[in-house]
């Protein structure tokens, strides 16, 4: 996080890119590709970078939710209205 908040400065740029592409990057752009726009989680300390790459992005937006039940059902509604959902969760 605190090497992406420099580059956002513009202390850290690099050549033709201003960050390097990161896996949570790749996959946040193929959810993006199959039209997901909301992503469900629960928030906790091993999660906080991938909340971080989904608030970075304009285009998804990030539900956090109380606890695990809540967001499965919340995003169980989301996938039956939508056709597909995401839910994570750290792993604690």
């Amino acid at each position: 996080m605190w090497f992406a908040q420099n580059c956002r400065r513009g202390k850290y740029k690099m050549e033709g890119t201003i960050m390097p592409k990161t896996v949570i990057r790749y996959l946040l752009n193929r959810l993006k590709d199959l039209g997901i726009r909301d992503i469900f989680d629960v928030p906790g300390d091993y999660t906080f970078s991938i909340n971080n790459a989904i608030c970075d992005n304009k285009e998804l937006r990030w539900i956090g939710c109380c606890n695990e039940l809540s967001s499965a059902y919340a995003a169980d509604g989301y996938a039956r209205i939508n056709g597909m959902s995401v839910f994570y969760s750290p792993l604690e």
